[in-house]
């Protein structure tokens, strides 16, 4: 599935909760808590923040919750197009079977494997690299100017092209485990 296939699978609700399919029925449903949001390919969805949302989700306009992150902003595109990567990774294709893992999906893997075959099991893709700290060669070690700024790049783009960029961090800690574990 293309991106532009993605997006015109997009519909408005009113209520998210009775339209998509994720949520299922609410009998009791609180008539003050309608969500309104886009819906994509049947339940997928970015929910319209609301006005009985807390007042620090009022950041933005349109709120995007994928496994353990959430982002909340005015940029709808930037939302529809995280919210594609992760469909196309949890494998919704044109015939619902699982796709090719897309280009992105391989870089992020990259970025990640190369920083924790760099650090170790301590990688956290959040923390920013002047405030890294970890045990290298030698002891205690923190990044040098330029490794920061390059370890920042490198995780500026990861969380730009991946869906759940903590999954990549996991996955290339396990890699490098079962490595370890092989020799």
């Amino acid at each position: 599935m293309t991106f532009e296939q993605f997006i015109a699978t997009r519909t408005w609700s009113h209520n998210l909760a009775v339209d998509c399919e994720t949520f299922g029925p609410f009998e009791d449903f609180d008539a003050s808590d309608i969500q309104p949001g886009n819906i994509y390919c049947g339940s997928l969805f970015i929910e319209e923040v609301a006005d009985w949302w807390p007042e620090d989700a009022h950041r933005g306009r349109w709120h995007l919750l994928i496994e353990r992150s959430e982002y909340i902003t005015d940029d709808l595109d930037a939302l529809e197009r995280r919210l594609y990567r992760w469909a196309i990774s949890a494998g919704f294709g044109d015939d619902g079977q699982p796709t090719s893992i897309p280009e992105w999906e391989q870089e992020a893997d990259r970025i990640a494997a190369k920083w924790v075959a760099r650090i170790g099991g301590g990688f956290h893709p959040d923390t920013r690299g002047k405030d890294y700290v970890w045990f290298g060669k030698g002891g205690l070690r923190l990044f040098t100017d330029a490794e920061a700024a390059d370890y920042d790049a490198d995780m500026d783009r990861l969380f730009t092209i991946a869906a759940d960029p903590y999954a990549h961090a996991v996955k290339a800690m396990h890699d490098a485990d079962s490595k370890e574990s092989a020799s």
